[in-house]
């Protein structure tokens, strides 16, 4: 409970990226993004144009999207905050970009249209050699997200549709869910999705189903760490443990709006006017 790092942020709706060495921190439509470890803010780098998303590595190599009208820019740094590769996009909104832990690929995914009609783009590209590792163009869906596994795969998620790919940019796997635009979160190889408001489906980075998992209370947000699976609900909070398939569940206060499951397995919860903080 001891507070370790305070900071005022300007802005009316600020964005964070936590899933790397260090969180990324800017106000989409600003010219800035900030780097912070748990202690202190350690980077900024600031821009012509408005910044419209950005991603941090495992290793600390980050990503930056910006827009200028209908063109867009990714800029991909590395561990050391120099600027390595330059990724430009002549028409299309940048709706998700994922750099792979060990900075050597960025992933980008767009939403395009053309005749009046749209499609989502999904471009891998080694930043050293500036290759195409991945290209597909999806006609008519709507684009989701894009993850990196911990093994250099990697994963899309585009309007109901989940696609798997090798590290060499082969597809996989192809599979449907029911949610147009589901919840997932990555842990090492694998993957859990929220196929519906009260089951998840744990994939493999090959695609294949390696769990499922069913729950009375409907899911607001889902965590993955260390092969724990952690749901929260409305007044409930469930711990599955994938190895041995089993679950705990502790019953909340009312008002349950986010939560952060810590490296030492406690959990902190976000009520309207509170934290509290669940040690196992």
């Amino acid at each position: 409970g001891e507070l370790l790092f305070r900071c005022e942020l300007g802005g009316n709706a600020v964005a964070v990226d936590a899933s790397g060495k260090y969180m990324a921190v800017y106000a989409p439509g600003l010219t800035s993004v900030s780097l912070y470890n748990s202690f202190d803010k350690i980077h900024t780098e600031t821009y012509e144009y408005p910044v419209s998303l950005a991603a941090v590595g495992k290793n600390g190599a980050f990503a930056v999207s910006v827009t200028e009208g209908m063109s867009s820019a990714v800029y991909v740094y590395d561990a050391s905050f120099r600027l390595v590769y330059t990724w430009n996009a002549q028409s299309g909104t940048v709706f998700d970009i994922s750099i792979s832990p060990d900075g050597g690929k960025i992933a980008v995914m767009t939403l395009c249209g053309a005749s009046g009609s749209y499609y989502s783009e999904l471009v891998v590209k080694n930043v050293k050699t500036d290759k195409t590792v991945a290209y597909e163009k999806l006609d008519g869906v709507k684009p989701g997200g894009v993850e990196f596994f911990s093994d250099g795969s990697f994963f899309a998620a585009v309007n109901g549709t989940l696609c798997f790919y090798r590290s060499d940019g082969e597809k996989t796997s192809q599979t449907s869910v029911s949610s147009a635009s589901p919840q997932y979160r990555i842990d090492g190889n694998s993957v859990v999705v929220l196929t519906s408001a009260y089951r998840a489906v744990v994939y493999s980075s090959r695609g294949s189903v390696s769990d499922e998992i069913s729950l009375d209370g409907k899911i607001l947000d889902i965590d993955f760490r260390d092969g724990e699976l952690y749901f929260l609900s409305d007044s409930m909070l469930y711990l599955y443990h994938t190895d041995t398939k089993s679950i705990q569940s502790r019953r909340l206060g009312s008002g349950a709006l986010d939560f952060f499951a810590l490296s030492d397995g406690s959990v902190l919860v976000c009520f309207a006017s509170r934290p509290e903080l669940i040690v196992p």
